[in-house]
């Protein structure tokens, strides 16, 4: 994150005193190398930021989204790059995450679909019993299958199924017993 700097203050000034080992505000040795500012300096100018953001929001928020568009490319440049460098986010690890969280629903080495006994991974998910399961996943993220996985999130309340079988039972606990004149088949 760029370190905002004091209006009347250049970056010689600034230069300067990072080399003495001052803070750029109150000019004390500065506890909190590498950073500019010490540390209650640092504290005054997050409160400080945070403050403008809060009264500005839509206006910061404006700023980012057209800095993004004119910038694309870059910020796609740079995501490659990060990820390339950080591969424990990669989807590999997503996917691995995810099928050993399948294991442990369906307490087996080869998860299948609960109704139809499909075991094409690609199309299992994890069906919450008693619904809800959207409002949970989009909350937690991929972190829902960490849970499972670490032991955080009982898995009493869920099933592996395939995905048409997973709309189904959506299907069934919105409308009803209509939602079983589908007939959804693995072959």
């Amino acid at each position: 994150m760029a370190t905002e700097l004091p209006f009347f203050m250049g970056k010689q000034t600034v230069e300067r005193r990072k080399s003495l080992g001052l803070c750029i505000d109150c000019k004390k040795p500065n506890d909190n190398l590498p950073e500019l500012r010490c540390k209650s300096c640092a504290e005054k100018a997050n409160q400080k930021n945070r403050a403008y953001y809060r009264h500005n929001r839509a206006k910061v928020l404006k700023r980012t989204r057209s800095y993004y568009f004119e910038h694309e490319k870059e910020y796609q440049k740079y995501r490659n790059e990060w990820y390339s460098k950080h591969p424990e986010f990669s989807n590999d690890n997503h996917q691995k995450a995810k099928l050993r969280a399948l294991q442990i629903v369906a307490q087996a080495a080869h998860p299948t679909c609960a109704y139809c006994s499909c075991d094409d991974q690609r199309f299992l998910e994890i069906n919450h019993k008693n619904g809800g399961g959207s409002k949970e996943f989009l909350s937690a993220g991929s972190n829902f299958y960490w849970a499972i996985i670490k032991g955080r999130r009982k898995t009493d309340d869920l099933e592996v199924t395939c995905g048409p079988h997973n709309k189904w039972h959506f299907y069934k606990l919105k409308y009803g017993e209509t939602a079983n004149r589908f007939n959804i088949t693995w072959q």
